[in-house]
């Protein structure tokens, strides 16, 4: 019974305070209609407010993203965003930023191994796996570097590579190294690799399958202390047998010629109904100065030594001052090459192999220079098992 009125009680009191609560809904519903109606009237405060309270939200929880975030922004993003007052740049992962003085140096090979691999699997391409011998190469190179004062700009090491690569005794398909001085940190110095436009390329090739480091704290008059790192990147030389053996058998590499080169060409070009192109005396001279050029290389250049030749306009190469044609461009392939749309690697034996498998599966721009219709010109001359293709207009 006592129960009973208890919730009784409480049914009557919820009744009430309804009841009550209604009466002054209603009373007041006219009141706050009006409100509400002179509120929407000026629907501009409305969205004044909203997107303020959103800006607000944006600077505070953008700032705490850039100063947290893992990834790299350019130099120039850096300084613009440190202008405006949305970041501080006291972090190692900005690039080029100076690294405070109470934080010790580390440029661990294997750590500086372990964050470039991180980085290569955002780019869907395999790891790089550490080879002694790269890295007695790299610390070759680091001696000569130290012999210029660490001056890199003046100098490129080319020919100290090839020397290193020599005496390690790495025989290699593919090679590209990088010296720098600068960052004192693993994660910095992984930073300034893929911040640079040239090194990016290397960085996610996924035709170099091995890597040595070589790293040094050192003190340059009127810099400081700094570290100086150089990476070489490469890939064998090797054939895999298609039939298990107990020895491996020597590479043998057939001979094409220069004009099957040319014939297979003009034969691609048609079929894809392209004019064919002509031989032209000056392109050959040239592209016989680019072979030589690899040859003291030692491997294709990455047509560094192209791209040299075209720096200073008032003295280009004498082949290329006697050109008729306003535009030149440049194909390199090694004899052992690798199919970029089925991932295998190769010994070309025919001059077709090397211009519908090799060119043709490249993407760098190689199948669009044999493609070109504004091409007239051409000129093929190869030595060692490397081929130039020169196209002009």
């Amino acid at each position: 019974m006592k129960v009973n009125k208890l919730i009784k009680g409480w049914v009557k009191k919820i009744h009430i305070f309804k009841k009550t609560f209604g009466n002054f809904l209603i009373k007041h519903s006219r009141n706050t209609k009006l409100f509400f109606l002179r509120l929407s009237e000026k629907h501009f405060l409305i969205r004044l407010a909203v997107l303020a309270f959103f800006l607000g939200m944006n600077l505070v929880l953008g700032n705490y993203f850039l100063q947290n975030s893992e990834f790299h922004f350019p130099k120039e993003v850096t300084n613009i965003l440190e202008r405006s007052g949305l970041i501080e740049k006291q972090k190692s992962g900005f690039l080029n930023d100076e690294i405070n003085k109470e934080t010790s140096s580390s440029l661990d090979p294997q750590i500086i191994l372990e964050k470039l691999n991180t980085e290569r699997r955002y780019f869907e391409v395999r790891e790089l796996k550490y080879n002694d011998s790269l890295a007695s190469a790299a610390a070759i190179l680091l001696d000569d570097a130290a012999k210029y004062n660490y001056d890199l700009d003046n100098h490129d090491f080319l020919a100290e590579l090839k020397n290193a690569l020599t005496k390690v005794g790495y025989d290699y398909s593919h090679v590209s190294h990088n010296t720098m001085v600068g960052p004192l940190l693993e994660q910095a110095v992984v930073d300034a690799w893929f911040s640079d436009e040239k090194q990016i390329e290397a960085m996610k090739d996924d035709d170099f399958t091995e890597v040595g480091f070589a790293t040094k704290v050192v003190e340059i008059k009127g810099i400081g202390t700094v570290g100086a790192i150089v990476q070489v990147l490469g890939r064998p030389m090797m054939v895999t047998p298609t039939k298990p053996q107990k020895t491996q058998s020597p590479i043998v590499f057939p001979e094409i010629s220069d004009d099957q080169v040319v014939e297979a060409l003009n034969r691609y070009r048609l079929d894809h109904t392209i004019r064919t192109l002509n031989i032209d005396q000056n392109l050959c001279q040239y592209a016989s100065k680019r072979v030589q050029d690899l040859i003291a290389f030692g491997s294709l250049d990455e047509h560094a030594g192209f791209k040299k030749d075209f720096e200073d306009k008032e003295n280009l190469p004498e082949p290329i001052r006697n050109y008729s044609g306003t535009e030149i461009a440049e194909n390199l392939a090694h004899q052992y090459c690798k199919n970029m749309t089925t991932g295998d690697s190769f010994i070309a034996q025919t001059g077709t192999a090397i211009i519908e498998w090799c060119f043709d599966s490249s993407t760098k721009g190689h199948k669009e220079a044999q493609l070109n219709n504004d091409f007239e010109n051409v000129c093929v001359r190869h030595g060692d098992h490397m081929y130039v293709v020169i196209f002009g207009n």
